[in-house]
Protein backbone atom coordinates (compact mmCIF):
# COMPACT_ATOMS: atom_id res chain seq x y z
CA UNK A 1 0.00 0.00 0.00
CA UNK A 2 1.35 3.44 -0.93
CA UNK A 3 0.32 6.75 0.56
CA UNK A 4 -0.91 9.76 -1.38
CA UNK A 5 1.65 12.50 -2.01
CA UNK A 6 1.56 16.08 -3.23
CA UNK A 7 2.41 16.48 -6.93
CA UNK A 8 5.06 19.12 -6.24
CA UNK A 9 6.77 17.39 -3.31
CA UNK A 10 10.54 17.57 -3.76
CA UNK A 11 11.34 14.48 -1.71
CA UNK A 12 8.84 11.86 -0.57
CA UNK A 13 9.38 8.61 1.24
CA UNK A 14 7.23 6.12 3.07
CA UNK A 15 8.31 4.56 6.33
CA UNK A 16 7.47 1.10 7.60
CA UNK A 17 7.64 0.73 11.39
CA UNK A 18 9.98 -2.15 12.25
CA UNK A 19 10.26 -1.67 16.02
CA UNK A 20 8.94 0.49 18.85
CA UNK A 21 10.38 1.15 22.29
CA UNK A 22 8.31 2.53 25.20
CA UNK A 23 10.15 4.80 27.62
CA UNK A 24 7.69 6.16 30.18
CA UNK A 25 5.12 8.27 28.33
CA UNK A 26 7.25 8.39 25.16
CA UNK A 27 7.33 5.95 22.27
CA UNK A 28 10.32 5.83 19.91
CA UNK A 29 9.59 4.42 16.44
CA UNK A 30 12.28 2.76 14.34
CA UNK A 31 11.36 2.70 10.67
CA UNK A 32 12.67 1.50 7.33
CA UNK A 33 12.46 4.06 4.54
CA UNK A 34 10.68 2.69 1.48
CA UNK A 35 9.42 4.03 -1.85
CA UNK A 36 11.79 7.02 -1.97
CA UNK A 37 10.90 9.55 -4.69
CA UNK A 38 13.17 12.51 -5.44
CA UNK A 39 12.56 15.19 -8.08
CA UNK A 40 15.25 15.08 -10.78
CA UNK A 41 16.56 18.59 -10.08
CA UNK A 42 17.54 17.66 -6.53
CA UNK A 43 19.61 14.58 -7.29
CA UNK A 44 23.38 14.98 -7.12
CA UNK A 45 24.93 15.77 -10.49
CA UNK A 46 28.21 13.92 -9.84
CA UNK A 47 26.71 10.55 -10.79
CA UNK A 48 26.46 9.35 -7.19
CA UNK A 49 23.07 8.52 -5.73
CA UNK A 50 21.98 11.11 -3.24
CA UNK A 51 20.36 14.45 -2.72
CA UNK A 52 21.90 17.88 -3.09
CA UNK A 53 20.64 19.31 0.22
CA UNK A 54 21.72 22.83 -0.73
CA UNK A 55 19.13 22.73 -3.55
CA UNK A 56 16.46 20.98 -1.48
CA UNK A 57 16.93 23.48 1.40
CA UNK A 58 15.25 21.38 4.12
CA UNK A 59 14.29 22.54 7.60
CA UNK A 60 15.50 20.15 10.29
CA UNK A 61 14.31 20.03 13.91
CA UNK A 62 16.76 19.08 16.64
CA UNK A 63 15.55 20.97 19.69
CA UNK A 64 15.48 24.08 17.45
CA UNK A 65 14.78 24.54 13.74
CA UNK A 66 17.75 24.68 11.35
CA UNK A 67 18.33 25.14 7.66
CA UNK A 68 21.54 24.10 5.93
CA UNK A 69 23.46 27.21 7.00
CA UNK A 70 21.64 28.74 9.97
CA UNK A 71 19.48 28.31 13.05
CA UNK A 72 15.91 29.42 12.26
CA UNK A 73 14.58 29.48 15.83
CA UNK A 74 12.78 27.35 18.37
CA UNK A 75 9.26 26.15 19.02
CA UNK A 76 6.95 29.16 19.36
CA UNK A 77 9.41 31.67 17.86
CA UNK A 78 7.23 32.11 14.76
CA UNK A 79 3.85 32.75 16.43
Amino acid sequence: MHVSTLDKSRWVYECRVVNTIQNGDTTTYFCKMENVQIMEGFKKEDGLWGIDLTKLDPVIYSGRYYSIDSCLGGIGDFL
